[in-house]
């Protein structure tokens, strides 16, 4: 499969780096739906700087309901990525060794919110509501991983352009 760049050359494509733009666009689709703020999303290879927003988490479990529902919503976030490569049809054995350190994120999180004994449940939950969000707009996903494929970084601005937070 080619993707043309103009109309006399076309660019061959790249299996791993369109996997790579699903899985940042996953986490882009999800930070509009849940109206957090996003500075870009990247395909740079450093893994800090690809989706400029880092998770902190407070070193306490959080009492009030709405620092429980925004960790929730961080902990969704974290997990979109690996979702997103599964609704595209690009999840293999390899995606979850590579979302490693958002499925640490997801589980710190669970584990501060409902504790250590429920944060599978947790995490499962989570998953499946990610999973709805995402196959409701996979074709929307799909047009930000190729922009994102095609340019290698999108602004904040370009990625709330390309999701309509409904």
């Amino acid at each position: 499969t080619s993707l043309k760049s103009d109309s006399s050359h076309r660019v061959s494509f790249d299996p791993a780096r369109f996997k790579e733009a699903a899985h940042e666009a996953g986490h882009g689709v999800l930070a509009v739906l849940l109206g957090r703020p996003l500075v870009h999303l990247t395909l740079d290879p450093e893994p800090e700087t690809r989706m400029q927003n880092p998770t902190r988490l407070p070193k306490r479990k959080p009492s009030e309901s709405s620092e429980i529902a925004h960790l929730e919503g961080e902990a969704m976030l974290a997990l979109a990525g690996l979702v997103a490569e599964r609704v595209m049809g690009l999840a293999d054995a390899a995606s979850l060794a590579a979302s490693r350190s958002d499925l640490k994120v997801a589980t710190r999180i669970a584990t501060l919110t409902v504790g250590g004994a429920r944060a599978d449940k947790a995490i499962a939950h989570h998953l499946a509501v990610v999973e709805r969000m995402l196959r409701k707009r996979e074709p929307i996903l799909r047009d930000l991983a190729e922009a994102l494929y095609e340019k290698g970084r999108l602004s904040g601005y370009e990625v709330t352009e390309l999701v309509p937070r409904r």
